[in-house]
This record gives structure tokens, C-alpha cells and sequence, in this order.
């Protein structure tokens, strides 16, 4: 349902919909009755909506086919008599997980944000994470919350991502695509890991916490570059100069202490190996 090369036309489907009570009936025309002279019943065959519905049903589609988490079985009020005008499955899913955002002029004066530390460098310098339920890709820096999307992660998730990154191939913006780089350069090890799990901004099935270090890292291998987003960039950009600033405040207020740390731990360091000579 998901593959980029296995879609069918919308266009197909409704179709199908619109068609659907009537051929059933000329089917049973060539059913023959029981033996007490009844046709079979055809309760079974009807569809549980109709053409006029056919968006709730595409909406549940895509929230159930997301990977990132949503309080609602619905995505946004927004999309839905939106999402029969377009082409397939897939490009409703995207659309789904896309909020308006600046149009693709933006993009000619938009710089991809320098790439930023790790999930435990950031907690460590007083950034806290927040997860975002509203099931779109947004990010959202506001003094000192870093907020994204919850990653949720179960069987299907990698070939959803993979596809809906293929589909931003030939588009301009890549929302999908810059979620992801953005997620490869939180994700270094299981440290970062558990402080996304910490905050709910990674959730679902994962056996171990190296898997989504595993699967963070293999579809961040798929994702072209540059893969321009200007929602993502700009707050990034702000989430990274609050964290240069806090930093390097940090490093000014307490580096006579970490100086003064290195130098005793040096010296124990070095009477340790001394008096293991002299005892050798």
C-alpha cells in the first residue's frame, strides 16, 4: 500500500466506489437462489462508506501509515476534503504530514542549517526536548524546548519512510527527507537515544535501543542532499545559536572549575602510576 511503485490512482479507486452496489447487483444475476428459492444475502459486500466519505477513509490511511505519533485517529480537519484531489495513497500520506509552510520561493534564500550536536550535547548544554503529537513534520525551538515530531517505530515504518522519501525526489522541498538528516545528526549512539526516549520524541516497538541508531543512520543513508526545508532550517538555526551561546556562557562561568578538575585528575592519575613503580 505504500510502495512508490505499486499506487493506484485515486481517481481508480473512487471509481471503483461509485460502481461498486451496481455491479454487485448484476453479479447475483448470476448466482442461482437456494433451495427455498432466496437469493444470497449481500450485507457482506457492501462497502462500510460511500463516495461522500471516501476522504475519512484515506484520513485513517494515513494516520494508521505515519510514522510519527498522532493523539487522533484523524489528521488535521484542514486535509480532509482535500485529499481526493490527490493522485494516490502515498501523496495523501505526504500530504498529511506536511502543514503549510513558505512556497518554494522561500527556498532561493533559504541557507541549510549548519548541522548540529547530538541529542546528549544538547540535553547537556540545557536544551529539553519536546514531542510534538500533532502528527506533522514541524519543529519548533522556543528558549530552551527543542520540539519534533514523536518517531514511532514498528514493522512497516522503514518502507513508509524510504517511499515517502522517494516521492520527494522531484519535489523542492523535502520535509520527509530533512526530518530525517535532522534526526541522523541527533542520533550517534544509544546515549542519544535514551534522551529522545526520555522526552517521548522516540517511541514504538524498538527490541533494543541500537536499532534506532541502526535504522536512523540506514535511512539517513537514502536522503539526497541538500534537502531543503525552511519550517526546519530556521528554527534550527535558532535552536543552534542558543546552544553556541549557552555553551560557550558555560565554558566562561565554570571553566576555571574544569580547568582546576583536569589538573587534579591528572596529578591522581599520575601518583597512582608512581607508587604502582615503586610497589612493582
Amino acid at each position: 500500500m505504500a510502495l512508490l511503485d505499486n499506487q493506484l490512482l485515486l481517481d481508480h479507486a473512487i471509481n471503483v466506489i461509485q460502481n461498486f452496489d451496481q455491479a454487485v447487483m448484476e453479479t447475483l444475476k448470476f448466482i442461482p437462489k437456494d433451495s427455498k428459492g432466496s437469493s444470497p444475502s449481500t450485507d457482506y459486500l457492501k462497502l462500510p462508506f460511500n463516495r461522500e466519505d471516501f476522504h475519512e477513509v484515506v484520513s485513517l490511511f494515513c494516520w494508521y501509515y505515519s510514522p510519527f505519533y498522532a493523539e487522533k485517529k484523524k489528521f488535521h480537519g484542514r486535509l480532509a476534503k482535500e485529499l481526493n484531489t490527490k493522485n494516490t495513497l502515498l501523496e495523501c500520506l505526504h500530504y498529511c504530514l506536511v502543514k503549510p509552510t513558505k512556497d518554494d520561493q522561500a527556498l532561493l534564500t533559504t541557507k541549510v542549517a549548519k548541522p548540529i550536536p547530538t541529542a546528549k550535547e544538547l540535553a547537556w548544554s540545557g536544551v529539553r526536548f519536546e514531542a510534538d503529537t500533532d502528527g506533522a513534520i514541524q519543529v519548533q525551538f522556543t528558549e530552551p524546548v527543542f520540539k519534533l515530531p514523536a518517531l514511532v517505530f514498528d514493522t512497516k515504518t522503514e518502507t513508509v519512510v524510504s517511499n515517502l522519501m522517494a516521492l520527494e525526489n522531484s519535489k523542492q522541498q523535502q520535509p520527509v527527507t530533512r526530518y530525517f538528516q535532522l534526526m541522523n545528526e541527533l542520533v550517534d549512539d544509544v546515549e542519544d537515544v535514551r534522551v529522545l526516549k526520555r522526552f517521548g520524541v522516540v517511541r514504538g516497538r524498538w527490541k533494543r535501543e541500537g536499532d534506532v541508531v541502526d535504522f536512523v543512520k540506514k535511512v539517513g543513508s537514502f536522503a539526497s542532499h541538500p534537502s531543503i526545508y525552511p519550517a526546519v532550517e530556521d528554527e534550527i538555526g535558532r535552536m543552534r545559536k542558543w546552544h553556541d551561546e549557552s555553551s560557550g556562557k558555560f565554558l566562561v562561568r565554570y571553566g576555571w572549575a574544569l580547568r582546576w578538575a583536569s589538573v587534579v585528575a591528572a596529578s591522581i592519575v599520575a601518583t597512582a602510576i608512581f607508587a604502582a613503580k615503586r610497589r612493582g
